[in-house]
């Protein structure tokens, strides 16, 4: 199967389109995924602060309080999932961009980076959730709505990609790393479950947004 695809490469000043034609199906996947891993880093280069977190945990409901807390706060509408793009409607804002740091499902434990290096200069909060928790999340997300595993839970459960394996390496080596960045908040999912306004209240004055927690 070939495809018609006209891609944007990504140069010092801005970004280039370029058309390709009839290229295999293979090939137009890896330069999607080339170009998508691409944009992710310019906008971590960006960043303030980085909300980093194995998927499956609770991520976009913490994005969702941080935004509404912005946004009730500034006064603005629309959309507050984006935090970057609220960032750019007042400066006071720090820029915080959300990332799996390669902990996805399709992820194995040796996909995990070791390195923490290039988070030295950012500030990062760091969203954990019980490992069997995301597990059972994960589980069906690829077994009943993407239809990827064809299996049980136990089989997921000693599955080699995106599964306990993967999940254990990746806070693993985040305890070993966590000094690295130039400032470090863990919160947990089930802390932010049993106390969601005083765990805001604590992610916010970690982003540096006091006013709004006093305000709110």
């Amino acid at each position: 199967i070939s495809y018609a695809l006209h891609i944007a490469v990504p140069l010092s000043d801005g970004e280039l389109t370029v058309g390709l034609r009839s290229i295999p199906s293979s090939t137009r996947s890896r330069l999607t995924d080339l170009y998508a891993n691409s944009r992710k880093k310019r906008r971590e280069a960006r960043a303030d602060t980085l909300l980093i977190s194995f998927a499956k945990s609770g991520r976009t409901w913490l994005r969702v309080m941080i935004g509404q807390a912005i946004a009730e706060h500034y006064g603005f509408d629309g959309d507050v999932i984006d935090l970057d793009v609220l960032a750019k409607r007042e400066p006071s804002i720090p820029v915080i961009v959300e990332t799996h740091d390669g902990a996805t499902v399709r992820a194995r434990a040796s996909d995990v980076s070791h390195s923490k290096g290039r988070y030295r200069d950012k500030r990062v909060l760091f969203m954990v959730r019980d490992p069997r928790d995301i597990v059972v999340s994960a589980y069906f997300q690829a077994s009943k709505r993407k239809r990827v595993f064809d299996g049980e839970l136990s089989d997921y459960l000693r599955s080699p990609v995106g599964s306990i394996d993967t999940i254990l390496q990746f806070y693993n080596t985040w305890a070993e790393e966590r000094s690295v960045p130039s400032a470090f908040k863990l919160v947990r999912y089930e802390d932010l479950h049993q106390d969601p306004e005083g765990q805001l209240r604590m992610v916010l004055n970690f982003l540096g947004l006091e006013a709004i927690q006093q305000s709110t």
